[in-house]
């Protein structure tokens, strides 16, 4: 599988490891023909942020070794990375085998959540209007959560139908796991 971004995160007291891991990332993208993004955790308000990336993207990281040691001031940073992707990964397994709560589609039904799902691999929205117990919540929900467990989305969905004029596909937030790569 081909990725859609490359990624170089670093930590560069210095600037040698950022150049170095934004040269090899740089030139990866530009042998994959996909863009190149980076994001530096030098300074601790960075290490403040959620890093979340999808299955499909391929992440150089660096980090500078003192004494064979990675500085003491990442490792909590490091270690909620690692328990940020694992989650993801449980999340993303347990995604893959979920089944439609329902034994059949009422009509219509799979004729929209294949919409959703097709919207939302295309990054598009989508404007579905369907009488009252049509089953759109089911119609939304089940394919946004595959596409979800697939990394095509990092975003959550809101049946704006259940709550009136609720915001739709607000950001992932801190109450959301983000989007991790695997270990």
């Amino acid at each position: 599988m081909t990725p859609k971004t490359v990624w170089a995160v670093y930590f560069s007291g210095t600037g040698t490891t950022e150049r170095t891991v934004r040269s090899v990332a740089g030139e990866l993208a530009r042998m994959l023909s996909v863009p190149c993004c980076s994001f530096d955790f030098t300074r601790p308000q960075a290490r403040q942020k959620e890093l979340s990336f999808c299955e499909r993207d391929l992440v150089v990281f660096g980090t500078p070794v003192y004494a064979g040691r990675v500085p003491n001031v990442l490792l909590p940073y490091l270690r909620r990375i690692r328990a940020v992707r694992r989650h993801t990964r449980a999340r993303n397994a347990s995604l893959a085998a979920l089944k439609f709560p329902y034994a059949n589609y009422r009509p219509g039904q799979r004729e929209m959540a294949v919409q959703v799902y097709t919207a939302i691999k295309r990054k598009k929205r989508l404007f579905a209007c369907m009488p009252t117990g049509t089953g759109k919540s089911s119609a939304t929900l089940f394919p946004a959560l595959k596409a979800l467990g697939e990394g095509l989305t990092g975003h959550r969905a809101h049946d704006a139908a259940a709550g009136g004029a609720r915001r739709t596909g607000t950001p992932a937030s801190a109450d959301a796991a983000p989007l991790g790569a695997g270990d």
